[in-house]
């Protein structure tokens, strides 16, 4: 196929122990400006990003983190797919 390809991503809450900070925390987007960005779930959020064959594009995320979150290794997944 020679269409855009939709770039989409999804996630898992972040964990340390019985902590825990919330997938929605991260916010990703394909502008470092935060013009429109999504919050992540767990299921997969389509970005408005279309990239056609061959062609690298940037896409940014960032995470919240709550103020008086304990500190720890936290561990998740973040999962990217292009259909």
């Amino acid at each position: 196929s020679n269409g855009n390809i939709i770039v989409s991503a999804k996630g898992t809450n972040f964990t340390s122990g019985g902590n825990s900070i919330d997938v929605s925390r991260i916010e990703f987007d394909e502008a470092n400006a935060k013009l429109s960005p999504l919050n992540l779930t767990t299921s997969y959020q389509q970005s408005s990003v279309g990239v056609v064959p061959n062609q690298t594009v940037g896409i940014w995320y960032w995470l919240d983190i709550p103020s008086g979150q304990a500190s720890g290794s936290y561990a998740g997944t973040l999962s990217v797919q292009g259909v």
